[in-house]
């Protein structure tokens, strides 16, 4: 509670106090009276009696507003010629040391003549009237300190003619107080003394002019943890920030709905700014999910997957959390729709594999799904418009691919002719673009490969097929129907013995495959060897390795050593090679 404020209540109270009621307070306080203050206490009840108490505080809070006024208004006349450029700041150069460039040409600013004392004291006074609770006057004296414009003389001139605000005082090291506090507190003031309907677009304004603000949480711990009639200001301020397109906007919104708990009044929000912010609706469903109402997530989600346009890639994330509502309520067909519809608006492999291996038909979607990643192929290739000015990209954020995630598709679709062409075709020489060797070979021989359990080999492949198809366990289980156990790349595993299950791929089309496969790899393990890269021998070996579980799966027995026998011919020197090699004992 401010100063003045806890004299006017005191004044109040003893107004209406008898004597008895009197008598029983001052003996309450006599029981909180510290030791070494009971002397004083003392002497303070022996005091003659005078005029009563109530004036004498009276008094007091008169003089003390007098005084906090004189000197206010003191300081704002002295900032009139500082203003108008008859008082000066001073510059020089300073040569700053650098490594690269030896030194660097900066200009500092100093205050020779003292012109910023008053300033300062002024800035000082901000604290006194927030203190006492003069929030008209401290409005007052803010405004004028915001307004502060410094002319300054000397080389600094070279650089900017400009007077200096407030802010580049601060940079100076010119201002006496932590800028921060000083941009709270005129928040603070101005949220005191403007009417609570002009408030939203008053301190907006204030935003922009200073390009700063402090936090809600700063402001409200000025007023004790509370401000007047916040309630009402927050659904006004996050309407007010809604309507607007600027960059700022969106951790404004974000910070002020951490304090807004209304749901009707947020559905509202979001059902009115959704085409700007469609990310209100992930706030909504956080919210319910933290009290679990899954019907209200699933038909919230149903809503924002109808109004929202399906190349946001956002959509596919509310999708998500439809989905694994639905399955909660053993609601078969929206969630085998809401997976679908997570993969049309983001055509990622994760989200095929959930699709393929949670719905029970799963060849009544395979065309809308090979149209949705064709799709998403071509927009991904199309030219990148310029980011947007409003700062809400990530969530107006397009579904596009690019050639990594398209490969990962074609790989786990069965088309596996057109991903090696794919691979073959696209390296930046021909097209722009390139498709990593790895990431096929990676991809690929887990896929050929027929054997249960992956030998050592496919092991460590396994850990690069996870980052080549951005596989995550955790991602697949947050809308699947049976979630994933183990490891990243344990899940995967588990994924593809069940895609091996259902894949129409004939044992003649697979040995071509990977014939065609083994080139790739030789290509690897060509490069890594000749150029001595030792950093990814580990790899060199694996894949070797792999590439021989792999033919030993489809029948080729002895295909291992032979493989491991042609790179230790071509390669005898490569001790370090040899010691991957023995990992897996084949030397």
């Amino acid at each position: 509670m401010k100063q003045i404020e806890f004299y006017e209540r005191v004044q109040a109270l003893l107004e209406g106090l008898g004597r008895k009621e009197l008598q029983a307070v001052v003996s309450q306080l006599a029981t909180l009276v510290a030791e070494d203050q009971r002397e004083a206490f003392l002497k303070l009840l022996q005091t003659p009696p005078g005029r009563g108490e109530a004036e004498r505080l009276s008094d007091l809070t008169a003089k003390i507003k007098s005084d906090l006024e004189q000197r206010v208004e003191k300081h704002i006349r002295e900032f009139e010629p500082i203003n108008r450029g008859k008082r000066v700041l001073d510059s020089r150069i300073y040569w700053k040391p650098d490594k690269e460039l030896g030194s660097i040409k900066t200009y500092v600013v100093y205050d020779k003549r003292h012109i910023l004392k008053g300033f300062n004291a002024a800035v000082f006074l901000l604290h006194e009237c927030l203190r006492t609770g003069l929030y008209d006057l401290g409005y007052r004296l803010a405004m004028e300190i915001l307004d502060i414009r410094v002319q300054v003389t000397g080389p600094y001139l070279e650089h900017d003619t400009r007077p200096l605000t407030i802010y580049q005082l601060d940079r100076q090291s010119l201002l006496s107080r932590d800028y921060g506090d000083v941009l709270s507190e005129s928040f603070f003031f101005t949220y005191m003394v403007t009417e609570s309907p002009e408030r939203p677009a008053r301190i907006y304004e204030m935003i922009e002019s200073n390009g700063y603000w402090p936090s809600l949480e700063r402001i409200l711990r000025l007023g004790g943890g509370t401000l007047p009639g916040f309630a009402e200001f927050l659904q006004l301020w996050l309407s007010y920030l809604a309507s607007r397109d600027e960059k700022r906007v969106n951790s404004l919104l974000k910070e002020a709905l951490k304090y807004e708990n209304d749901l009707h009044f947020l559905l509202t929000l979001t059902h009115d700014y959704d085409s700007k912010y469609p990310w209100l609706y992930e706030d909504l469903l956080s919210r319910l999910k933290r009290v679990g109402k899954w019907k209200e997530i699933l038909l919230l989600g149903q809503i924002a997957i109808e109004r929202l346009p399906e190349e946001y890639v956002i959509r596919s994330e509310i999708a998500m959390s439809a989905a694994a509502a639905a399955w909660k309520l053993g609601q078969v067909d929206p969630a085998e729709e809401c997976c679908l519809v997570a993969f049309e608006s983001h055509c990622h492999a994760v989200h095929y594999l959930r699709l393929r291996f949670s719905c029970r038909d799963w060849t009544g979607y395979a065309d809308r799904v090979r149209a949705a990643y064709e799709n998403a192929w071509r927009t991904g290739q199309e030219p990148k418009q310029s980011p947007s000015v409003s700062g809400r990209g990530d969530s107006l954020r397009r579904n596009e691919l690019d050639p990594k995630a398209y490969l990962a598709l074609l790989l786990f679709d069965e088309r596996f002719r057109e991903a090696l062409d794919f691979a073959r075709e696209n390296n930046p020489a021909k097209s722009g673009y390139h498709v990593a060797k790895e990431d096929l070979v990676s991809l690929a021989l887990p896929l050929l490969c027929q054997a249960s359990e992956p030998g050592q080999g496919m092991l460590l492949v396994l850990v690069r097929a996870v980052v080549a198809a951005r596989f995550g366990a955790a991602s697949y289980n947050e809308a699947a129907a049976v979630p994933l156990q183990g490891t990243d790349g344990e899940a995967l595993w588990s994924l593809i013995q069940k895609w091996k299950a259902e894949a129409r791929i004939t044992e003649a089309e697979r040995e071509k495959y990977l014939t065609e496969l083994e080139t790739f790899v030789f290509l690897l393990v060509d490069e890594i060897l000749g150029n001595q890269d030792r950093e990814n021998y580990e790899w060199a070996a694996a894949w070797l390795v792999a590439l021989g579980e792999v033919w030993e799966s489809c029948g080729h027995e002895g295909r291992k050593a032979e493989l491991v026998s042609r790179f230790l011919r071509k390669y005898p020197r490569l001790s370090s090679f040899k010691k991957e090699l023995g990992r897996y004992g084949e030397l």
